[in-house]
């Protein structure tokens, strides 16, 4: 009877040990069959959005971060005027949130922003080591004060703070920190490396829980109830950046490694009730771009490579919801008409479209997947 328990015990641990080294990956860049992106292979229901303010076309800087809120669109310009700008479905300016300046309450750069159930905002002020928040209406409320300086952040729904950090305390890369700024905990201890890099985007909200991906973009975490636990593992194989951060020897050639086509960057990914979506940055400054759709549910991944190189654009944004997902494109000048003939109504055209904004809005039901 003994020997008997015996041999069951090992046979369980053995079967579990095989079966932690079994890795399911979200995204498996060894096995995708990676098609060209182009519109009319991506899906069948595309609409245009032309962001107006004061009825003629906005003017941002060109380097923006999206992000939505019951039907509206927060869109941050961290080029022109380091302001939250607001637009309903329509595309019509309906605030700025934040002020520009080195007057009181104003900030001369910023990282990112958080979206408040209510619809309050809280603005990362990267030179300062402070969150502003703000009333919904856009006015200035209060501050955040915390020790950690340049970062990219994100609030949960009992209102704690979780920073990525890239400035201060370079041995995590997870930093939590409580609504009055008092700094609670830290995750993710780094490996050493020959530079302490950024983390951008790397908070997702699902439902009511907060997701963050590693600085190598090989894990997305829960982060529920101050718990964090694995929830994806993504494989970018010989492209993975720890690959590249391990072989590297100093800052200058870390860099050189990152702009060549060898690394694929997570720029960003989001999630809803049917679909997980992760972008890749490649090449100098990630002008060509993978985008991957997972259906969840039969598990089976839609790659589109957008060559930046070759079409001479490259999306400045992109949001999901659970019905549409959103393309933001600055200057489309020729771009559009080259590749939306017969995709969109002619009378899309008619203007001259060189300087505006567009935001692509497309129906998650019409995907070709």
């Amino acid at each position: 009877m003994g020997r008997l328990f015996y041999f069951l015990l090992v046979l369980l641990l053995t079967s579990c040990t095989i079966d932690e080294k079994k890795t399911s990956y979200i995204v498996d860049f060894d096995s995708l069959n990676v098609v060209e992106f182009s519109f009319d292979k991506f899906c069948d229901s595309i609409y245009p959005i032309f962001l107006l303010k004061q009825d003629k076309p906005a003017i941002l800087g060109g380097t923006l971060n999206i992000k939505m809120h019951n039907s509206e669109y927060y869109i941050l310009d961290l080029k022109g005027n380091y302001s939250i700008n607001v637009f309903n479905d329509k595309g019509i300016f309906v605030k700025s949130i934040g002020t520009f300046g080195r007057g009181p309450n104003e900030y001369i750069s910023v990282t990112d922003f958080s979206i408040n159930s209510d619809g309050s905002v809280d603005i990362s002020v990267n030179e300062k080591g402070e969150v502003y928040k703000y009333e919904s209406s856009g006015q200035y409320k209060s501050r955040v004060v915390t020790d950690i300086g340049y970062n990219y952040f994100e609030k949960n729904t009992i209102g704690n703070y979780y920073f990525t950090n890239y400035h201060k305390n370079p041995g995590f890369n997870l930093l939590k920190y409580d609504s009055l700024g008092n700094f609670k905990e830290k995750f993710l201890p780094k490996e050493p490396m020959a530079i302490n890099p950024v983390n951008a985007n790397a908070f997702w909200k699902f439902n009511d829980t907060l997701l963050f991906k590693d600085f190598y973009n090989s894990t997305i975490y829960n982060i529920f109830n101050g718990e964090l636990s694995k929830r994806y593992e993504i494989n970018l194989g010989e492209r993975s950046l720890k690959h590249i951060v391990v072989n590297a020897k100093n800052a200058q050639e870390y860099f050189g490694l990152l702009n060549s086509k060898k690394s694929l960057y997570l720029d960003k990914y989001m999630e809803n009730e049917d679909f997980f979506v992760a972008i890749f940055g490649e090449g100098p400054a990630y002008k060509n771009l993978y985008y991957t759709f997972t259906d969840k549910k039969t598990k089976k991944t839609k790659c589109l490579f957008f060559d930046g190189e070759k079409l001479g654009k490259r999306y400045e944004a992109f949001w999901l919801t659970n019905d549409n997902c959103f393309f933001i494109l600055c200057n489309p000048g020729s771009f559009l008409k080259e590749n939306f003939i017969g995709i969109v109504d002619d009378a899309f055209f008619n203007k001259n479209r060189s300087e505006e904004i567009v935001i692509l809005k497309c129906k998650l039901a019409s995907l070709k997947f």
